[in-house]
C-alpha cells in the first residue's frame, strides 16, 4: 500500500468487519436467544465507540506494516 490513509483503514475495517462477523456467526446459531442478542448488539455499539477513539493504535500498526507513515498532503 503507497498511502498511509488506505492502510489505516484497511486496517480500521479488518477490526469492524472481524467483529460484526464474529457477531454475526452467534445471531444466526438457533440456540441464539434474546438476551444474547442484546448483549451482542450492545458489545459492537461499545466497540465501535471503542474504536472510535482508539484510532492512534491503528495508526501505530500500519507504521509497523508500512514504511510510509505520513498522510498525503492534500494541498
Amino acid at each position: 500500500m503507497t498511502k498511509f490513509e488506505v492502510a489505516v483503514l484497511c486496517i480500521l475495517w479488518d477490526r469492524v468487519l472481524w467483529q460484526f462477523n464474529v457477531a454475526s456467526k452467534t445471531l444466526q446459531k438457533e440456540s441464539c436467544d434474546i438476551l444474547t442478542v442484546v448483549r451482542l448488539y450492545s458489545g459492537l455499539g461499545n466497540f465501535v465507540k471503542s474504536l472510535r477513539d482508539d484510532y492512534d493504535s491503528c495508526e501505530e500498526e500500519v507504521k509497523m506494516l508500512t514504511d510510509n507513515h505520513m498522510y498525503k498532503d492534500r494541498r
